[in-house]
């Protein structure tokens, strides 16, 4: 009798576990569709496996099979459920790139897809089978239960056909109407909280006041994250403006003083053509294209780089340079910036032009204070190297790009000495299709 108990208890749980493990898997291909990945799919697989056997087999089925729908197991049940909501979004963000909105909305629609294939395929093999409810889970495995996976994976496949390229634009949408997106996804979870509370009435109300005061800690942990992001972004836009005021005055200028010498250019290229060929004539002629060569070295704005923002930010952090007595080398005409946000790029070089600026101050032969910037794109990375004249005493720390460098999943190495400092970085700008 204990031998059967237990083949029956082994044979459930075999079933338990190949529908929540495909579940699981549905869930996580539809969220590695929407969302880019960060880090191996290994960690979050592992953390699936945790939760099936805890929370599905132990707590859903093993201990009420053998000790009935006690009231010391519905609380566990409900406090680990509560807990393991939480970690399932922790993971998510862990594994997958994206604000927590859109993380949240990526999580909330593959757990719509896995419940609508995983309960059709676990109905249609329960018909086949002709068991009494077939809608029912908890059965002893049989070898036609095989079916579901298959059946869960083809109606996958089917829905990943004609709806891919939907789901790939969702990467580098951005959202709207984010306070409805917030009470959606909040309605979403304390929905399915109640759902697993509803047959441990005793515990139902301690635990919607848990989910709650949840809910409550992280959207306000969310709003005053968006203030902090918002206000920091108001302060960089605001210093952007200024630089793109001063670069449209320096153009607007070069405008000007190239249309005022251009009656001066034409005359004398009338009186080139009048020339022969005489030692005179060549002489003046030189003469003619030294002023045109002074007058193209004179145009210095837009020759950094052919995107007109990251140009503004060169030019202007490259005349303060200057006005220092500190050479500017900057090389990004080729900057291929991928899916790397043009703002943080635009930081990263900003971090690097004030270190530069604030490490000149303390060089004392005027040769050495210098800067030089190069950025290039090879393949799916971004390469930046940055030099500058230095002293010993400077130091400069891998936690002032530690946010970009983790959010592009990048790299930095330091070499300095006592003239000069070396940074290069390294960031993954996405793969190129």
């Amino acid at each position: 009798m204990l031998v059967a108990e237990m083949m029956q208890v082994i044979s459930t749980s075999i079933r338990l576990i190949l529908v929540a493990s495909v579940n699981m898997g549905v869930a996580t291909f539809v969220t590695n569709v929407m969302l880019v990945r960060r880090r191996s799919l290994l960690g979050i697989s592992l953390y699936w496996a945790v939760k099936i056997l805890t929370q599905n087999i132990a707590l859903g089925y093993v201990l009420p099979y053998y000790y009935g729908q006690t009231e010391w197991i519905g609380k566990t049940m409900v406090i680990m459920s509560s807990i393991f909501a939480v970690l399932t979004f922790v993971m998510y963000c862990y594994t997958f790139t994206g604000g927590l909105l859109k993380i949240a909305i990526a999580a909330m629609f593959g757990n719509i897809v896995t419940a609508f294939l995983g309960y059709f395929s676990m109905a249609l093999v329960n018909l086949a089978e002709g068991r009494e409810d077939i809608w029912g889970v908890f059965y002893e495995f049989e070898l036609m239960d095989l079916a579901i996976p298959a059946v869960d994976i083809a109606l996958l496949l089917l829905l990943y056909h004609y709806t891919a390229s939907f789901l790939y634009k969702f990467r580098d949408y951005e959202l709207q109407h984010r306070t409805f997106l917030w009470g959606a996804f909040v309605s979403f979870v304390i929905f399915g909280t109640m759902t697993t509370v509803s047959n441990t009435y005793d515990t139902a109300g301690p635990t919607i006041l848990l989910v709650i005061c949840i809910t409550i800690f992280v959207i306000g942990w969310m709003v005053l994250k968006y203030y902090r992001s918002l206000r920091n972004k108001q302060i960089f836009l605001t210093a952007q403006k200024k630089m793109a005021e001063a670069y449209y005055e320096v153009i607007r200028g070069q405008i000007s003083e190239i249309e005022a010498k251009q009656q001066e250019i034409d005359s004398q290229m009338r009186e080139i053509s009048k020339m022969q060929n005489s030692v005179s004539d060549a002489e003046r002629i030189a003469c003619y294209i030294s002023v045109l060569r002074q007058n193209y070295e004179d145009i210095k704005a837009g020759v950094y780089c052919n995107n007109w923002t990251m140009d503004a930010v060169l030019y202007t952090q490259g005349q303060i340079l200057k006005k220092q007595g500190i050479a500017f080398d900057c090389k990004l005409q080729e900057c291929d910036l991928g899916k790397i946000e043009e703002e943080d790029f635009l930081r990263i070089l900003l971090i690097l032009l004030e270190i530069g600026a604030d490490a000149n101050q303390r060089v004392k032969r005027q040769k050495d204070k210098v800067v030089q910037l190069r950025a290039a794109a090879v393949r799916n990375q971004l390469m930046v190297e940055f030099i500058s004249g230095c002293c010993n005493r400077l130091r400069v720390s891998k936690k002032m790009f530690k946010g970009y460098l983790k959010k592009y999943q990048g790299t930095m190495t330091v070499r300095q000495n006592e003239n000069f400092v070396n940074c290069a970085l390294v960031l993954q700008r996405g793969e190129t299709r």
